[in-house]
């Protein structure tokens, strides 16, 4: 009889926190929605900070509260609208919180966010650009 290879989940630390993403529903305030303890949970993109990935779970940082899922960001990233900016293999973040950048990191609210040497300058001058285009108004 084979064994089994057992694979550790490290759970969030909260599994009332948890959601499972349905993905992106249409409704008046863009949104990303999924379920939470049988409900369905909808979190404005503009209250996104950013998102990060441990192993296979995404977490979903919104100020002061962090929501988890099991996924990838490659997939995430594909359905996000603009203004959410990869900065590293592992977050992705909402360029209206970024309050500056600073060699290879991102400072938003307080946090520090490390930018992966690769993705730098392509995320740089996207974060530049949708900071311009909102302060123009556009």
């Amino acid at each position: 009889m084979a064994k089994r290879k057992q694979k550790s989940r490290e759970a969030p630390r909260n599994p009332a926190q948890m959601i499972r993403l349905n993905g992106v529903k249409e409704s008046t305030v863009p949104s990303l929605s999924g379920r939470k303890s049988r409900k369905i949970c909808q979190i404005p993109y503009r209250r996104i900070r950013y998102f990060y990935s441990e192993r296979r779970l995404v977490h979903v940082v919104c100020g002061e509260e962090t929501l988890s899922y099991y996924g990838k960001l490659s997939d995430l990233e594909k359905r996000l609208p603009r203004g959410f900016v990869r900065i590293h293999n592992r977050y992705i973040v909402n360029a209206d919180w970024v309050e500056r950048v600073s060699g290879n990191r991102v400072i938003t609210e307080g946090r520090e966010l490390p930018v992966s040497r690769s993705m730098k300058q392509e995320a740089v001058s996207a974060l530049a650009r949708l900071i311009l285009e909102k302060r123009k108004g556009g």
